[in-house]
């Protein structure tokens, strides 16, 4: 039995099999999008040097030399999230009631501050600025996976209001979780279906194709492309995939991550410029660390523009409604 339904935990919806994290703590979240700043000038943004008292103690940090941990003087700057989805693992706490099962939300959950200046998007820095943050994404990743409960970490940002960010100074985040979530999970099988079937990777063969056809391919550089998935869910849906088989994100080279902070900024300004700077999420879909057959998997990027709204259809069927066909969307793109 859990002692304590206030906490984060996970249940398990006994219809679908989907795990829900219930997180009451993230109700407490300011929202720093109206009076964020008074009008005598003073900054109140917690991610902004000056206030770093107002996050919880950094656990890594990219800073000049002579500057103190959790003081001005950063470029990047990692903390716990003060309002965390997940808290440390501990002992895990289970309750099932052959109906109902539970368990404690045990995990990780991080922020990346990813720049100094409040009104600086990610679409605003210069492409060694995006280097350093894949680099820290790679660090806090083999950080994290070091617990032997994690089985799950997952990179994400939030872009705007609507797409779930809270507070507008730039960020993305970190969860690592005891559990697949479940996407990854149907990425996972899909990816060793097709394995199981054909010996091959999915991804592989996939964009062996979109390099025969080109019609949504976007562009693509040594170690990466850009492209509109054929069965894109949501309007201008972009994935970037490494050309090379590479299971594991972590894994990621040097002259890669530079290679990879290219591409992906150039893809973010055509997509800032055509829609007009909307909002939008992206995710970096990585192995699973306890996966058996790890070579199966194809780490990528999902990057989701924010245009359309899921509805009463999608949510009640499970189908996407696109209105803009990939093709079309890789078009454009490509003519910016």
């Amino acid at each position: 039995m859990l002692t304590n339904n206030n906490k984060p935990h996970f249940r398990k919806d006994p219809v679908s099999g989907t795990w829900v994290i219930v997180s009451a703590e993230r109700g407490d979240r300011p929202s720093a999008w109206i009076n964020e700043r008074e009008e005598d000038g003073i900054n109140k943004c917690p991610f902004c040097p000056g206030n770093e008292k107002q996050t919880p103690p950094e656990v890594y940090s990219l800073r000049r030399n002579e500057s103190m941990p959790n003081s001005p003087g950063w470029s990047i700057r990692v903390v716990p999230n003060k309002f965390p989805a997940l808290k440390n693992f501990g002992p895990i706490e289970y309750s099932d009631t052959n109906l109902f099962e539970s368990f404690s939300g045990e995990g990780f959950h991080e922020v990346i501050i990813e720049t100094p200046y409040h009104d600086k998007r990610l679409v605003d820095l210069e492409i060694e600025n995006i280097r350093k943050i894949f680099q820290v994404y790679k660090e806090r990743i083999v950080n994290l996976k070091k617990s032997k409960q994690v089985q799950y970490v997952l990179v994400f940002k939030n872009q705007g209001k609507s797409a779930g960010a809270s507070i507008p100074h730039a960020h993305s985040q970190v969860i690592a979780t005891p559990i697949l979530p479940k996407q990854i999970e149907d990425e996972v099988s899909g990816m060793e279906n097709y394995f199981e079937e054909t010996k091959r990777c999915v991804l592989c063969d996939m964009m062996k194709e979109e390099f025969k056809n080109s019609s949504r391919l976007v562009t693509s550089n040594n170690d990466f492309c850009v492209l509109e998935p054929f069965a894109s869910r949501f309007p201008f849906e972009t994935w970037i995939v490494p050309l090379k088989h590479q299971p594991f994100f972590e894994d990621i080279k040097e002259d890669e991550i530079f290679n990879l902070s290219r591409i992906f900024t150039a893809t973010l300004k055509k997509i800032d410029k055509i829609l007009s700077k909307p909002a939008y999420n992206f995710v970096i879909h990585t192995s699973p660390l306890r996966l058996k057959r790890k070579a199966t998997f194809h780490w990528h990027i999902e990057l989701i523009p924010k245009v359309t709204h899921v509805a009463g259809f999608e949510r009640g069927a499970g189908f996407f409604i696109n209105p803009v066909l990939p093709e079309k969307a890789a078009a454009m793109l490509k003519e910016d």
